[in-house]
């Protein structure tokens, strides 16, 4: 029953971004979407859990935030309008969602450098109607 009300409200959170995403994309000016996807991995073992974001870079005004839900095998796919991003991924471990431990301190999978546009060492610049291949590696 935890698992399930937690897997609803993620699911119901990550639907909110994508629908989000795709409303702001459609006034933008009738620029063809960018599509991007790959693989996310830590250690050279595919990342099962989280998120991956490109945030629009400092001066990349046509650009709107962009999310996806990285899969069980470590897998995203992205479309956003094109121009020059930064990339965060965040990932932490589940926790319940009742009971003392779901109040616990989470405990992230991916380093904080990695979960802030600020601070994040991955850049990715999407170029209008394409179809793209970006694997990130994670390492710490």
């Amino acid at each position: 029953m935890i698992e399930i009300r937690l897997s609803l409200s993620r699911v119901s959170f990550r639907l909110f971004l994508l629908l989000g995403g795709l409303c702001l994309g459609a006034g933008c000016g009738g620029e063809k979407l960018a599509s991007v996807s790959g693989k996310v991995t830590k250690g050279g073992q595919p990342l099962t859990t989280g998120t991956v974001t490109f945030h629009p870079a400092p001066g990349n005004t046509d650009a709107r935030l962009a999310s996806s839900e990285i899969g069980p095998d470590g897998q995203y796919t992205i479309q956003a309008v094109p121009g020059s991003y930064k990339v965060t991924v965040f990932a932490e471990e589940a926790r319940p969602e009742e009971g003392p431990e779901a109040y616990a301190e989470p405990v992230y999978l991916v380093a904080e450098e990695y979960r802030t546009p600020e601070t994040t060492p991955l850049s990715y610049e999407l170029k209008s109607g394409s179809e793209e291949t970006y694997d990130i590696e994670i390492t710490e």
